[in-house]
């Protein structure tokens, strides 16, 4: 049985952090990394950590339906076009004041709720203030997982209410070790990296 965060390459002190959060997790994280170092990898495993009753098996139906994004106790807020903004609901093009209110209702199932929050620095400030209301006064057994690739453009009020795990750019020597295996040439994996600076989908 592997482990959801032994899934998630390159980042071994930001997943050995949370491996222990999941144990005891506190109600907001922020994942503060550049494009392509796992940040999206490592809140799916551990949103699935969360949910699942074994701390993150991998192998069970709350495993794999979180790392899918179809868990229905886990709630997925992204920009809708530029900007992730404050609306009564996804289909008006804001979120945040949907995902908050969802944060107090029961959840589906029973267990914890999660709420990913990617590109959190596209939170308009209207957005940002609404979920700072939540963070301040979290719901019981609910979780915000926040990432970006620009942690200072995320409000510092609510910044300073979540713990952030800093994700560093991937090695140059991962990086090529990563596209060789994938049938890169050596010559062409050790440049694509030097270009790519860290960032493994680039």
């Amino acid at each position: 049985m592997t482990s959801v965060f032994e899934r998630v390459p390159g980042q071994p002190e930001a997943m050995a952090f949370l491996a222990r959060a999941a144990e005891r997790p506190a109600h907001a994280y922020l994942l503060a990394g550049p494009e392509g170092s796992g940040k999206q990898l490592a809140a799916r495993a551990f949103t699935a950590a969360l949910v699942c009753p074994r701390g993150g098996c991998g192998e069970c139906r709350d495993c794999r339906l979180a790392l899918d994004d179809r868990h229905p106790n886990v709630v997925l807020v992204e920009p809708e076009g530029r900007d992730i903004r404050v609306g009564d609901g996804p289909d008006d093009g804001g979120t945040a004041r949907w995902m908050v209110a969802r944060a107090y209702l029961t959840a589906p199932e029973p267990g914890r709720k999660v709420f990913r929050v990617e590109q959190a620095d596209r939170m308009t400030e209207e957005a940002a203030d609404v979920l700072l209301k939540a963070l301040e006064d979290p719901p019981a057994d609910t979780v915000f997982v926040l990432s970006s690739a620009r942690p200072h453009e995320v409000p510092e009020t609510v910044r300073s209410r979540c713990q952030t795990i800093a994700f560093r750019p991937l090695s140059e020597e991962f990086v090529v070790e990563t596209l060789v295996a994938e049938g890169i040439p050596e010559d062409r994996a050790r440049l694509a990296s030097r270009l790519a600076g860290g960032n493994l989908g680039r």
